[in-house]
């Protein structure tokens, strides 16, 4: 799934276990001699987000851990001169090998050379995600993303005494 925007990022921020990262757009260039090549998805979360320092974009979802981040190849009507930003969401991540050594993102194999025909996920499937347009950076859209993954649940009980006084109570 693609979210084009006109907002020109040079970097993307995603939440992840510990902190929110801070993810160049572009990628590097001088890696001849790295054992694996870097690829433009990223992990996060609950939420990736873009901003131009005035406006933002943040994309949250859940239970879907990958994005990518990239810059658009073409300038759009909507924003002028410039190209914009697309944040894509990974909705599956499906595959045929646990590892094959014929890969052109890295040379070798990344673990054991085994078939894996039940993780082509074949099926019907149900996505939850959200977007959230705000002014700045992440900051301004993080309470709205952390109540879109985790909402409040209410559930109902019958009237009973508990640890906790009155005046704690609801």
């Amino acid at each position: 799934m693609e979210f084009s925007t006109p907002i020109v990022a040079a970097y993307a921020n995603s939440e992840q276990a510990f902190d929110v990262v801070t993810r160049a757009l572009e990628l590097p260039k001088e890696t001849a001699e790295w054992i694996e090549q870097p690829r433009p998805e990223g992990p996060m979360q609950s939420f990736v987000s873009i901003n131009d320092n005035h406006s933002g974009f943040t994309l949250v979802a859940r239970g879907l851990p990958e994005y990518e981040a990239y810059i658009n190849p073409f300038p759009s009507r909507e924003s002028g001169n410039s190209r914009g930003t697309t944040l894509a969401l990974t909705l599956l991540r499906c595959t045929g090998w646990l590892s094959r050594n014929d890969l052109t993102m890295r040379s070798g194999h990344a673990g054991p050379a085994l078939e894996t025909p039940g993780a082509q996920e074949i099926g019907r499937h149900t996505f939850e995600y959200a977007v959230i347009p705000h002014r700045g950076d992440w900051h301004n859209a993080l309470a709205q993303a952390h109540a879109f993954v985790a909402p409040l649940r209410a559930v109902a009980s019958d009237s009973h005494f508990g640890p906790l006084p009155s005046n704690a109570s609801l």
